[in-house]
């Protein structure tokens, strides 16, 4: 009896063994594994903030906010240019209440911030990132053709409406402006 029970005990110490071997096996594969994916975070996350300090370099100090900077009252370099284009391109001699009202909001490339009150024309000529949420019939056209015509480069607008769009390139051209659809 003690010897089949040694036996017994023996064969099952065995399996034990080998299943713990399997075990520590799979283990350092999975360590292996884990290593790996570590690995790759690590090396993501290093060209994310590499990629991200690239872009502040690129945009300077233009994602930053500053509580100093105060777009409806401040002077910027290009005031009597854009005061210029409102009255001769649109006819227009100051701005509607509501695009000189608030910036909101300005997003930089980590997070949403609120900015400071100011001219939406001004933000947008300081290369801000704006969402400009206006009542129908508010100026959100201009705050955006208006800057455009005294930025070199290409201005994109994301229009829903395409009879909106049309109407606007139409309008732009009878004023002398540029527009394309």
């Amino acid at each position: 009896m003690v010897g089949a029970r040694r036996a017994d005990l023996l064969k099952r110490l065995e399996v034990t063994q080998r299943d713990l071997t399997d075990a520590e096996l799979q283990i350092e594969k999975w360590d292996a594994t884990r290593q790996l994916h570590s690995n790759e975070i690590r090396e993501l996350k290093r060209e994310i903030a590499s990629l991200d300090e690239q872009g502040q370099r690129q945009l300077g100090s233009s994602n930053v906010i500053s509580d100093s900077i105060d777009y409806l009252e401040q002077d910027f370099e290009w005031g009597r240019q854009l005061k210029s284009k409102l009255k001769r391109i649109f006819g227009i001699d100051d701005f509607r209440l509501c695009q000189k009202g608030y910036v909101t909001r300005v997003i930089n490339s980590t997070s949403e911030v609120d900015a400071p009150a100011g001219s939406v024309c001004n933000a947008n000529l300081d290369q801000r990132h704006i969402i400009c949420v206006m009542p129908t019939g508010g100026g959100k056209s201009l705050t955006y053709q208006l800057p455009a015509l005294l930025s070199r480069g290409c201005t994109l607008v994301v229009s829903p409406l395409i009879s909106l769009m049309a109407d606007q390139v139409l309008h732009l051209k009878e004023n002398n402006g540029e527009g394309h659809e």
